[in-house]
């Protein structure tokens, strides 16, 4: 009976043995299966990150050329308005310059003959002084001759 006691447990053991190599079998495997699963769904979650990360980088370019765009053509914008207002201001001042100059021709050209008519008077006036002051002078000295 030893015998069969023996080969039962030897026979036992065996059967133990070749369980716990399928259960360690079937343990790698599982694990190997979740590490690959694990291994492939981190794979594809920093994929979709890196999809992600490049559209949104793609977007910001985007935006940012579409601001520097609309500012681009808004200097564009207020540049020309300012050149066009500045050009309507410069003629606008040209045109009252030469306004001003026209008036100040047109008063010149009426005032000369005025001032020379002054001054022609004058002149025959102080002609006019000079003869009544030599007239005056002989005068006295008639005056003074005949007193003496």
């Amino acid at each position: 009976m030893d015998d069969k006691l023996f080969n039962l447990i030897e026979k036992m053991y065996s059967d133990l043995k070749n369980e716990i190599s399928s259960v360690k079998d079937n343990l790698t495997n599982e694990i190997s299966s979740v590490k690959e699963n694990l291994t492939n769904e981190i794979s594809s979650v920093k994929e979709n990150l890196t999809n992600e990360i490049s559209s949104v980088k793609e977007n910001l370019k985007n935006e940012i050329s579409s601001v520097k765009e609309n500012l681009t053509n808004e200097i564009s914008s207020v540049k020309e308005n300012l050149t066009n207002e500045i050009s309507s201001v410069r003629e606008d001042l040209t045109n009252e310059i030469r306004t001003v100059g026209n008036q100040v021709l047109k008063l010149e050209n009426d005032i000369n003959p005025k001032i020379e008519a002054l001054f022609d008077g004058y002149k025959q006036n102080t002609e006019a002084l000079e003869r009544i002051e030599k007239e005056v002078s002989k005068q006295e000295e008639i005056i003074m001759r005949r007193v003496k």
